[in-house]
């Protein structure tokens, strides 16, 4: 087994701009060991906890106290409480080890990377700990697949030497994967004091044979072709998504390079040829366009049904993802094989058959941040502390917020704009965090949607409030009562308290799918009746949401 030297860590990262491709603005970066997306996910965790009241409740205390370090600004702090309160939720003892093992962060400085050069990766700490060391510390590194299988890809070796504090000096070291076939992988650093294990951290990242080749030529033979700016942002998004990923702008997603610079060639064979195979097509689409505000290409999903023809104005039903997702995952569920057989699918099979377009957009960023998390300055249950009236999002998240917003109606005009949809008939749909964002969007931009159809929602009807914004905009709210993330109980209290208000609004609660899947499959189980309920509304012109049977 070979000893892997460190080095002093360098930023690689690559993007050769494209004439005619201008980028007017700076990507988003990431702020450095936010916890941001590890909240929505662990309060699920912690809720469904199994664990003796009081431990439950101490996990509880454990958690509501890092989600206010983390709009605190205090990352560290906040993922070491977070982290306390997932091993007390799921029974693992909070030791000193633990502790230790649960502070290391691992990084790779080009997570998108091409093989001929090496892979800078970095070891820090998020926040101090303590741990007594007896025979001094070293790393056994290896590259796996991202599987339930684990198999090992090849074993990279094992660093000496390991600095018990990192905080202040992150160790670095280079990897060389030379040889390895595309895909996605994830580097497994075990962590161990000699031969006893102390514990192991992971980074995802891919590997792209010849990627800074292809991205040069492309861009090269893109600038030769005059218009056709839709398809040749989509020719370009898997270039810029490596790029903005190895900036530290996007979290890293699932995501088949291999594959999407396939097609991306094809694209642009078609397209060198005269053919624009994209514009106006039909069908199952991904699609991108330049989001100049972000400096990105920024992707969406869309269905066409057959029936669509140039001058045919069908309705369209745009889609919210949840916390997480992206905006694959309202057509397709990789992240869970069970929820995939109950997902995948259905939602294009739905709009084929009732003649709908479905749209879906990225929405800046996984993180599902559409604004749900403060309808109008108000709080969510999921981030309510005791003493704390009104929830004052840092400007990270605002930032977020707001790109979201414009990404989700830029997304939305596009494609109306392309297809020729009937602006009378146009509806929003989202679940968990998407139904939070549902009910934002749908109240701040009422004047756009025929109905709003929000599902899971995760927060309480307060966070709802004020209420007259949603009058007018005939609602269907879903919900699993199996659901252990979003409890059915949020939207039963909203339903009643929108009904008092005067809102026009009604419940649908989804039986029979299972608790492990109800929260991001009962809505797909729900879609003939959210679809039976859209075909009944369409917005008149100078009204808002008004019924049309």
């Amino acid at each position: 087994m070979r000893v892997l030297r460190s080095f002093v860590p360098l930023a690689a990262a690559f993007f050769i701009a494209s004439p005619g491709f201008a980028q007017t603005g700076e990507p988003l970066r990431l702020p450095p060991t936010s916890p941001i997306m590890v909240i929505p996910g662990l309060a699920g965790v912690v809720s469904t906890s199994r664990q003796p009241d009081d431990v439950k409740a101490q996990a509880q205390k454990l958690w509501a106290q890092g989600a206010q370090l983390n709009r605190m600004g205090k990352p560290g702090e906040a993922w070491r409480s977070l982290e306390q309160a997932r091993a007390l939720a799921t029974g693992q003892p909070w030791t000193a080890k633990e502790e230790y093992a649960q502070s290391l962060a691992l990084r790779v400085d080009a997570p998108v990377g091409d093989p001929s050069r090496p892979y800078y990766v970095r070891l820090s700490q998020r926040y101090p700990a303590t741990l007594a060391i007896a025979n001094g510390l070293k790393l056994k590194l290896a590259l796996i697949e991202p599987t339930s299988e684990r198999k090992v890809v090849r074993d990279l070796g094992t660093v000496e030497g390991v600095r018990l504090d990192l905080i202040e000096k992150p160790m670095g070291f280079s990897l060389d994967l030379a040889g390895v076939p595309a895909g996605r992988y994830h580097l497994v650093a075990g962590v161990s004091d000699g031969d006893a294990p102390v514990g192991q951290v992971e980074a995802a990242l891919w590997v792209v044979p010849g990627l800074d080749a292809t991205s040069a030529s492309v861009s090269k033979r893109l600038a030769a072709i005059k218009g056709h700016e839709g398809t040749k942002a989509r020719i370009r998004y898997p270039f810029d998504l490596a790029r903005v990923i190895n900036l530290g702008a996007r979290d890293a997603a699932i995501f088949d390079y291999e594959a999407e610079i396939r097609r991306s060639l094809e694209l642009l064979g078609a397209l060198a040829r005269g053919r624009d195979t994209l514009e106006g097509a039909r069908g199952d689409l991904k699609k991108a366009y330049w989001f100049a505000e972000a400096g990105e290409v920024m992707p969406y999903r869309v269905y066409v049904p057959k029936k669509w023809q140039p001058g045919t104005r069908l309705p369209m039903v745009v889609y919210l993802h949840g916390a997480g997702s992206d905006e694959n995952s309202g057509f397709e569920w990789p992240y869970e094989r069970g929820a995939a057989k109950l997902i995948d699918g259905k939602l294009a099979a739905m709009a084929e058959q009732r003649g709908f377009i479905a749209v879906a957009p990225l929405g800046f960023r996984i993180s599902g941040n559409w604004g749900g998390n403060e309808v109008f300055q108000n709080q969510a249950a999921a981030n309510v502390v005791p003493g704390e009236k009104t929830r004052i999002p840092d400007p990270f998240e605002r930032r977020v917020q707001e790109m979201a917003e414009k990404d989700t109606l830029n997304v939305t005009d596009l494609v109306a704009k392309e297809y020729g949809v009937d602006p009378k008939r146009i509806y929003l749909i989202g679940n968990s965090a998407g139904g939070g964002g549902t009910m934002y969007l749908g109240a701040k931009h009422r004047e756009r949607w025929a109905a709003l159809a929000p599902s899971a929602l995760p927060y309480h009807a307060q966070s709802f409030a004020p209420f007259d914004r949603y009058k007018g905009v005939p609602m269907l709210l879903t919900h699993g009562v199996n659901d252990p993330v979003a409890f059915v109980k949020n939207s039963r209290e909203a339903t009643a308290l929108l009904k008092e208000k005067g809102v026009d609004v009604t419940l649908n609660e989804v039986s029979g799918v299972e608790t492990a899947f109800a929260h991001n499959a009962s809505w797909f189980a729900a879609l003939p009746q959210i679809f039976d309920f859209l075909e009944k509304q369409r917005r008149e012109e100078g009204e808002i949401g008004r019924a049309h049977v």
